[in-house]
């Protein structure tokens, strides 16, 4: 999506100090109005900044979230304030700075900035400490965390708060929470409505989502490697981004009968109406795999990192395949994408490394940045239309460098031009 970029600088600079650097002023940061308009996002500042302040509104609206890498690296930066009107603190928004650098900011491998808890580095069991409001994005990713209690304070968990935390055997919130709750050592919302995060360390093998369910999160289950199968109750219906992403011994995913969204084909999981299929099972072993007629949709990440896979077959039902769709499937050795398809996201087949030859259909007219880098393999691409296409750094862009037709009727320069020339371009045919 687009956002408005709204960046400013005072005539006046910041006030120097003798070594050279600034204080930020609050004027001198960098803002993006939110898609609905109601709110800023902060986004940058001078990477000479020593302070920053950060106000509750700006230009009338509230400032509500710091972007994802906002201040990283920036290493002048070793005191910052942060308003209560802000709610989102996205991942690594001050990874490297001054402040994170200094060991003293510091408390039992987490680091705080007044309620907002931004990092932790640590492993074991952890308690957030009271009074602590906000967690940050990806605060805990890819720690060796194997249990945390979450205080009354707790209001605003970030995305991915906990994800790839794959010791962590068990999630505890106070009783006291007025937001979230937890089950069994699984993080919900307080009304138990909807699953929030799974404890991806737990060693059992299969799980029944409660019938109190109506929603999985994004993530939830994500990197979870030991559950073989998962029952999905006729309760939920919302079943966000990615939540079964990377769980590489889930062969069975299974569907209540009476569900009014969704649906297992197979093992497999689809929209009620069998039109979009949202996550393979990733742990079959299966060699080869025939998607239904009917299905117009694949949706991000329902493949990825599909170890077994060596030839999919797509039907001619297709119109779009998602994000990373396919994504480090890198047995998967050759596909065809038939005339229906008219857009194939970013690092859709990314890492696919045993890729040897593509087929696309006469209706593509969309090829997202990255969709075959490193798909180091692949020789031979077949354009069924030729005319027409540029490519673009910016997305959505309506022109940009025009591409040959004879280059891309060559099967090696076509290969070429997807896997490196411009893999991490916008592919545009007008």
């Amino acid at each position: 999506m687009k956002k408005l970029l709204i960046s400013f600088l005072l005539a006046l600079s910041c006030i120097c100090t003798a070594a050279g650097f600034s204080a930020c002023n609050t004027s001198d940061l960098s803002y993006v109005l939110s898609d609905d308009g109601t709110y800023y996002i902060v986004t940058d500042c001078s990477e000479n900044a020593t302070e920053i302040n950060i106000p509750e509104k700006h230009r009338g609206l509230p400032v509500t979230s710091i972007g994802e890498g906002a201040f990283f690296g920036y290493s002048s930066l070793t005191s910052i304030a942060i308003p209560d009107s802000v709610t989102i603190i996205g991942s690594d928004a001050f990874y490297g700075t001054g402040y994170y650098l200094d060991s003293s900011n510091w408390e039992d491998d987490a680091l705080y900035i007044g309620q907002y808890l931004i990092n932790f580095k640590g492993s074991g069991s952890f308690s957030v400490k009271s009074g602590t409001t906000v967690i940050a994005d990806r605060a805990f990713y890819n720690t060796r965390l194997s249990g945390i209690t979450i205080p009354s304070s707790v209001t605003i968990i970030g995305e991915s708060a906990l994800n790839n935390c794959t010791y962590l055997k068990s999630i505890t919130v106070d009783d006291e929470n007025t937001v979230y709750h937890s089950i069994d050592g699984d993080l919900y919302s307080k009304d138990g409505t909807q699953l929030i995060q799974y404890a991806t360390g737990k060693t059992a093998t299969s799980f029944t989502i409660a019938n109190s369910v109506t929603s999985i999160g994004s993530w939830a289950f994500a990197y979870c490697s030991k559950l073989t199968s998962i029952t999905i109750s006729k309760s939920v219906t919302s079943i966000e981004d990615y939540a079964l992403y990377y769980c590489t011994s889930l062969d069975n995913i299974t569907v209540d009968s009476g569900n009014t969204a969704y649906q297992s084909i197979n093992g497999n999981l689809y929209s009620k109406d069998g039109t979009q299929l949202i996550q393979y099972a990733i742990g079959e072993t299966a060699t080869s795999f025939t998607i239904p007629d009917g299905v117009t949709s694949i949706k991000g990440r329902a493949f990825a990192e599909c170890t077994s896979l060596i030839r999919i077959t797509l039907p001619e039902s297709l119109t779009s395949i998602g994000e990373y769709a396919f994504s480090t499937c890198r047995n998967l050795e050759g596909i065809k994408i038939y005339d229906n398809v008219t857009s194939i996201g970013s690092y859709a087949f990314y890492n696919c490394y045993s890729l040897q030859v593509v087929i696309l259909g006469s209706s593509v007219t969309s090829i997202g940045n990255y969709a075959f880098r490193y798909c180091t393999s692949l020789e031979r691409v077949t354009f069924a239309n030729t005319s027409g296409w540029y490519v673009t750094t910016t997305e959505g862009a309506t022109k940009g460098t025009n591409l040959a037709d004879t280059d891309l009727a060559d099967l090696s320069t076509a290969a070429k031009y997807l896997r490196s020339t411009y893999d991490d371009y916008y592919w545009y045919c007008s």
